[in-house]
C-alpha cells in the first residue's frame, strides 16, 4: 500500500463508526464488506466472490473515502463506469470521474489526471483498454502521489472475454508487480475454484493474496425447470403481466416471434436488443425500470450493470449460453430480498440439438470448461439433481450444501426438489435407493434419490 498516503491521512477512525458516519444510508456492514476492506488496509490483494446485490462496490468506495486516496477501478463497459461513477458521487459525496472518449464531464481526461498526480484524490473508472493505452500516465500517477486500491470489477471477464478483448488477455502483464505498492481488489459474483486460483497464480504480486467467497445460494430465488411440450403457449402462460419480468432469449429473431404473440394478445411489453436503435432502448429501459411496463423481452444485451430490485420473476426460453450466464440472469430477480422465481424452459428436442452442438464445440483444454455451455447441459439441465445444489458443485466447490444439523435447508428451494418431496409423500411403492424420474426434459432417466 502507499505508504504516503496513510502518512498523511492516518484514517484512525474505527470502520464500523466511519460507515455509520459517512454513509448515512447503511446501517452495519453487509456480506464480506468488512473482512475485504480489513485485508486490503492491510496490504493483501483481495478477491471477493458475493452475489449481485449484495454491495461489492461499497468495498472499493470505502477504501477511497477512508484513505482519502486515488483509487482506480477497471470496469468492461463504458456504461457501467458512467453509472458506477454518477452513483458514487451523488450518494457519497466521492470525487468520481469516468475517463474515456467523451467523458461527459465538465474536466477532460487529461485535467482529471493532471488533479490526481498532483495529489487531489479522485475515484477513477475506466475501461481495461484506455488503462493500457495511458498505462505510463497512471504510472507516472502512482509514484507521484499513489494509488490506495487498484480494481478489476466484474473479474469473471478476464475470462470470458479474453479472446476478443485483447486487454483482458495482457491484463495481467499491467498489474501485479507493476503497481506493487498498491493492493489489488478483484471483484465479481461467479468464478470457480479454478479460475480464482488462477486469478491468484497470474497476478504476479508480492503482497499476499486473500479469497472471501460468499455461498452463490440466492435463498429467495425458487428455480422452475419446466418440459416446454408448447414452448410458446406455456410461456405466453406463465408470464404474469403483475409482477416485474425479465425474459432472456438466445436468439433476437425468438423475441420478435414472441412480441408478435404477446401483441396480438394486447400484453403490454417492452423489447431490448443490441440492434435496437439506441433511442428505442433507453425508451424501453426506462419504461420498465420505471414500472410502467411489466415485461420486458431480452437477450444477454440487460446484463452488468442492470439494478432494477423489484424483478419478481425471470424467465429463459431455451438454455442459456453457459453456467455462469444463468447464475447472473437468474440473479436479477429479487435483489430487494423479497421471494422470487426463475423459470427454464426446456424441450427433448433443444437437449439433443444442445448435446450435439456443444460435444462438437467442446474444448477438451479449455481453462474455464466448469462455465461452458456444455458444462451448463451436462451438470445442471442434463440429470435430476437440485438446481441449486448443481450451482454450488460449480461455483463454491462443494457438493451439497447443508445446516448445522446436517440437514438441506433449501427446501423446496427447485422444481426437481419439490417433485422429489411429492414422490416422498405419496403412497405409492417408492424405491429407496433408485427411481426413474419420468418428465424431466421430456426424457426418462434413474436417478438416485437423496436423503434430505
Amino acid at each position: 500500500m502507499c505508504a504516503s498516503t496513510f502518512e498523511t491521512n492516518p484514517a484512525s477512525i474505527p470502520l464500523d463508526e466511519f460507515l455509520r458516519s459517512r454513509f448515512r444510508d447503511l446501517g452495519s456492514f453487509r456480506g464480506l464488506q468488512k473482512e475485504s476492506i480489513e485485508a486490503l488496509l492491510s496490504g493483501k490483494n483481495v478477491m471477493t466472490i458475493m452475489p449481485t446485490g449484495e454491495g461489492k462496490s461499497l468495498i472499493y468506495t470505502f477504501i477511497h473515502l477512508y484513505t482519502r486516496s486515488n483509487v482506480l477501478v477497471l470496469s468492461p463497459l463504458r456504461s457501467l463506469c458512467c453509472d458506477q461513477a454518477e452513483n458514487s458521487r451523488v450518494r457519497y459525496g466521492c470525487k468520481s470521474a469516468f475517463l474515456g472518449p467523451d467523458n461527459g464531464g465538465p474536466e477532460s481526461n487529461r485535467e482529471v489526471l493532471d488533479r490526481c498526480r498532483d495529489g487531489d484524490s479522485h475515484l477513477l473508472f475506466v475501461s481495461p483498454e484506455f488503462f493500457v493505452a495511458h498505462y505510463d500516465t497512471f504510472l507516472e500517477i502512482n509514484r507521484a502521489s499513489g494509488f490506495s486500491l487498484l480494481v478489476v470489477d466484474e473479474a469473471h471477464v478476464v475470462f470470458d472475454w479474453q479472446y476478443f478483448r485483447n486487454c483482458y488477455s495482457e491484463l495481467f502483464s499491467y498489474i501485479g508487480d507493476r503497481f506493487s505498492n498498491c493492493p489489488t481488489l478483484f471483484l465479481t459474483a461467479s468464478l470457480t475454484i479454478r479460475e480464482s486460483g488462477m486469478v491468484q497464480s497470474l497476478l504476479r504480486s508480492a503482497l499476499p493474496f486473500v479469497v472471501f467467497r460468499s455461498s452463490c445460494i440466492r435463498r429467495n430465488i425458487y428455480i422452475h425447470v419446466r418440459n416446454a411440450r408448447n414452448p410458446e403457449a406455456d410461456l405466453i402462460d406463465c408470464i404474469d403481466c403483475e409482477e416485474p419480468t425479465l425474459v432472456y432469449f438466445r436468439y433476437i429473431k425468438d423475441i420478435e416471434k414472441i412480441s408478435s404473440e404477446l401483441g396480438i394478445l394486447r400484453i403490454p411489453h417492452v423489447v431490448y436488443y443490441s440492434t435496437l436503435p439506441t433511442a428505442l432502448k433507453v425508451e424501453n429501459l426506462l419504461a420498465f425500470l420505471r414500472d410502467e411496463i411489466r415485461i420486458m423481452l431480452t437477450t444477454s444485451a440487460i446484463g452488468m450493470g442492470f439494478d432494477k430490485r423489484n424483478v419478481r420473476h425471470v424467465v429463459h426460453y431455451g438454455y442459456p449460453s453457459s453456467i455462469r450466464h444463468f447464475y447472473q440472469e437468474i440473479g436479477r430477480a429479487g435483489r430487494d430480498g423479497k421471494k422470487s422465481r426463475s423459470t427454464v424452459f426446456l424441450s427433448t428436442l433443444t437437449a439433443q440439438r444442445q448435446r450435439f452442438v456443444t460435444n462438437m464445440l467442446m474444448k477438451p483444454a479449455q481453462a474455464c470448461f466448469e462455465t461452458t455451455q456444455y458444462a451448463l447441459v451436462k451438470h445442471i439441465f442434463n440429470r435430476a439433481n437440485c438446481v441449486w445444489q448443481s450451482i454450488i458443485s460449480v461455483f463454491d466447490g462443494r457438493e451439497s450444501f447443508v445446516d448445522s444439523s446436517g440437514n438441506w435447508d433449501l427446501d423446496p428451494c427447485c422444481s426437481i426438489c419439490t417433485l422429489y418431496r411429492k414422490l416422498r409423500n405419496t403412497s405409492v411403492p417408492f424405491d429407496s435407493c433408485h427411481r426413474e424420474l419420468i418428465g424431466f426434459c421430456g426424457m426418462c432417466r434413474t436417478v438416485t434419490v437423496r436423503s434430505h
